[in-house]
């Protein structure tokens, strides 16, 4: 009789996935028996086991480098209040920045019951390479104008002309969705607005899901 199939189920949940290792074959359940112990669940079964969760292991890698940049191309952005905090960094301290910018926006505005009116951005004001810094404000969209104390200051984002991108991905790759989306913009007969302020939305996130495969990013460029 020949050995049975060895098989792997994926079931997504809340909290993670579940992963089921088993068997099947049209082997009866004394050849399994035989199969399984009397040949030895070591010799039989544990080097099969390993080899499937090195090959688990490299297709989850895989799967969770996936990323693409789509050209969304010339949209109205329709602007809105803001409450946001601004900082200036070095390029490489941005996430750690964002990290403590946008938990006391959301503290502030629990504790002064105001609610978001749409998903998490970054508003970039500037960008150098050459010294490695740049200056962005962490900002949350809100319904109307809100009159604020202390570090969290309100905005207003105007309506405008911009080129979108959607970026899936992990945000190690940022760099090159932006790449892609200046690359889609000149493409496509558009030109930035000179010392405009691009900005970016966080649709799915960190918090959202742990796959960063599954992350979307919305990138905006002020365009004539």
């Amino acid at each position: 009789s020949s050995s049975p199939e060895v098989y792997w189920k994926f079931n997504e949940g809340d909290l993670g996935t579940e992963v089921i290792w088993g068997m099947r074959g049209e082997n009866s359940y004394t050849e399994k028996f035989y199969w399984l112990f009397k040949g030895g669940i070591e010799k039989n079964t544990m080097p099969i086991y390993d080899r499937g969760l090195e090959l688990l292991e490299q297709h989850i890698l895989k799967e969770m480098e996936k990323h693409s940049f789509e050209t969304a191309g010339a949209v109205d952005y329709g602007g809105g209040y803001y409450l946001y905090q601004t900082v200036s960094s070095k390029i490489q301290e941005i996430e750690e920045k964002m990290n403590e910018m946008f938990p006391a926006i959301v503290d502030y505005m629990a504790k002064n019951n105001i609610e978001a009116a749409g998903k998490p951005f970054t508003l970039n004001h500037k960008w150098d390479e050459e010294n490695n810094t740049a200056m962005f404000s962490a900002c949350i969209p809100v319904k109307e104008r809100v009159i604020t104390t202390g570090d969290v200051l309100t905005g207003y984002l105007e309506p405008q002309k911009t080129f979108k991108t959607i970026f899936k991905g992990d945000y190690k790759f940022a760099n090159e969705a932006w790449e892609a989306a200046y690359n889609g913009l000149v493409a496509q007969g558009f030109t930035e607005i000179e010392g405009a302020e691009p900005f970016e939305f966080y649709i799915v996130g960190p918090k959202d899901t742990k796959n960063p495969a599954k992350w979307v990013t919305e990138i905006y460029i002020p365009i004539k």
